[in-house]
C-alpha cells in the first residue's frame, strides 16, 4: 500500500511540474511571440497528458499495467520527438 501511495504522490509531482513548465512555456509564447516556446510547451504538455493517461488507464478504465504503461510511454515519445525536432540544430548550420 505504501508503494502505491508513494507512487500515486511521485506522479501527482509530475503532473503538477509538466503542467507548470508548460503553462510557462505557453505565456512565453503567448509574451514574445517566439514559436519554439510554444512547440516547448506542447511537448511538455503531452509528457504530463501522458502520465496522467497512464494513471487514468490504469486506476479508473483497470486496464493492465503492461497496456497503460505502453499508452502512456507512445505519449511520452511523442512529446520527446516534439522536443528533439524542435530543440535540433537548424539544417545547413545556419
Amino acid at each position: 500500500m505504501t508503494d502505491h501511495l508513494l507512487l500515486s504522490a511521485l506522479k501527482g509531482v509530475t503532473v503538477f511540474l509538466g503542467t507548470l513548465i508548460a503553462l510557462l512555456g505557453y505565456v512565453a509564447f503567448w509574451r514574445y511571440g517566439s514559436k519554439l516556446m510554444l512547440y516547448i510547451s506542447v511537448g511538455f504538455g503531452l509528457l504530463t497528458i501522458g502520465s496522467v493517461v497512464g494513471g487514468i488507464l490504469f486506476e479508473i478504465l483497470i486496464m493492465p499495467l503492461d497496456e497503460a504503461h505502453a499508452v502512456e510511454s507512445l505519449v511520452t515519445l511523442l512529446g520527446l520527438a516534439l522536443l528533439a525536432y524542435h530543440l535540433r540544430p537548424p539544417l545547413g548550420g545556419g
